[in-house]
């Protein structure tokens, strides 16, 4: 699903983002490796308001505004 979250661009998954030391130093960065698109934006867009939808008034309504989460999207079971 992260394809549809990045405007149909694929990024490989990541565990760490980033290392930092006691001191609050950056020791390492992860910068996530993005690919061209595989999903045209046109397709995105209408996935997207689907996805949009879970959340307003669908299976995860209730979920909606419990997080600080801006324009949150959701999946539904099937």
């Amino acid at each position: 699903y992260s394809a549809f979250a990045n405007h149909g661009s694929h990024a490989a998954p990541m565990a760490i983002t980033r290392v930092v030391d006691q001191e609050g130093v950056m020791v390492t960065n992860n910068l996530p490796r993005v690919q061209a698109a595989v999903i045209p934006e046109s397709a995105v867009a209408g996935i997207g308001i689907a996805l949009r939808s879970v959340v307003e008034k669908g299976t995860a309504s209730k979920a909606e505004g419990i997080h600080e989460v801006a324009d949150a999207h959701g999946k539904t079971g099937t």
